[in-house]
């Protein structure tokens, strides 16, 4: 999605501005994925109407920094915007700008605190061959997008980019393209520097070890797997009437992990979602500390694939 040439460089020039003051100490940021399960009226018992109020519990509990979603629906975002005021919001829905479908479809969003992040930048696509319209991309079943958003602290000016996406539930060449296409948009969006953190999360209807993912993994680590506090819990639950499985992921680069959390506690309804939301607390270095930081993971991996 193009955004005006305004917004560009008025952003550019705050940037700008707080790049020249220091960057401070180590901080922590908490970012949280979650499918929320699009609005279905077959859902009965764990309908959209019997969960809404548990959602906003669990992002009032969890406090996240930022958050993704994926698969609501316009009334579901809409009350989220509503019951979560502190937090700004950018998204897109698979459907934006096709006749008909005014609702805008199923949308991804991310959300992130008011008080305590400057956006600088932002974008959005559709994962397919023509990723500037609404789109169908390989074989997948739906039209999958991916929304992204640069942030910037207020207090100590770091700077970081997070995106969230959905990828295909059938598509098995479209899961594969999808992860190339964000691999290639991190290259893009790092190329001016290397050092800057990066956040992919969401919903990726596979496991971490599918080697679909193997773009991501050449770029990137896997929150789960690497922190050193964390759970072997799945991610989705169906409501507890199908088999459990390992979906949702948060994959970062120049951070540090340091908890990671399937959220499968009570917040007042046996399911907030068929996804239980995942979270995890990264540290935030200074450039140098995140250099040595990035270098020692890389031996640590070198030395795992020798063993």
């Amino acid at each position: 999605m193009k955004k005006p040439l305004l917004f560009i460089i008025a952003s550019m020039m705050i940037a700008e501005a707080y790049a020249a003051r220091p960057h401070g100490k180590m901080t922590e940021l908490n970012i949280m994925s979650f499918n929320i399960r699009y609005e279905n009226k077959f859902d009965k018992e764990n309908g959209w109407d019997d969960r809404k109020e548990a959602c906003i519990e669990v992002i009032r509990r969890e406090s996240p920094d930022v958050a993704g979603f994926q698969e609501p629906r316009i009334r579901q975002v809409n009350y989220l915007t509503e019951n979560l005021a502190d937090y700004a919001n950018v998204r897109l829905g698979n459907d934006f700008g096709l006749k008909g479908r005014e609702d805008g479809g199923y949308h991804v969003m991310i959300m992130w605190k008011r008080d305590k992040y400057l956006m600088l930048d932002h974008g959005s696509f559709w994962m397919s061959e023509t990723p500037e319209k609404a789109s169908i991309g390989w074989d997948a079943h739906n039209r999958r997008v991916a929304v992204w958003v640069r942030l910037m602290d207020l207090k100590t000016r770091k700077q970081f980019v997070y995106l969230t996406t959905h990828f295909d539930h059938k598509g098995v060449v479209a899961r594969q393209k999808e992860a190339e296409m964000i691999a290639d948009r991190i290259r893009e969006m790092s190329a001016a520097d290397p050092t800057l953190p990066v956040f992919v999360s969401g919903d990726l209807n596979m496991r971490i070890d599918n080697p679909s993912l193997a773009p991501l993994h050449a770029l990137m680590r896997p929150a789960r797997e690497t922190a050193p506090e964390t759970d072997d819990k799945p991610s989705y639950n169906g409501f507890g009437k199908t088999r459990q499985h390992y979906l949702d992921h948060i994959f970062y680069r120049n951070a540090e992990p340091v908890r990671y959390r399937t959220l499968d506690g009570d917040y007042g309804v046996p399911y907030v979602s068929d996804h239980y939301p995942v979270i995890c607390t990264f540290r935030l270095y200074p450039v140098e500390k995140r250099r040595r930081f990035e270098n020692a993971a890389v031996k640590k991996d070198v030395a795992s694939d020798k063993n």
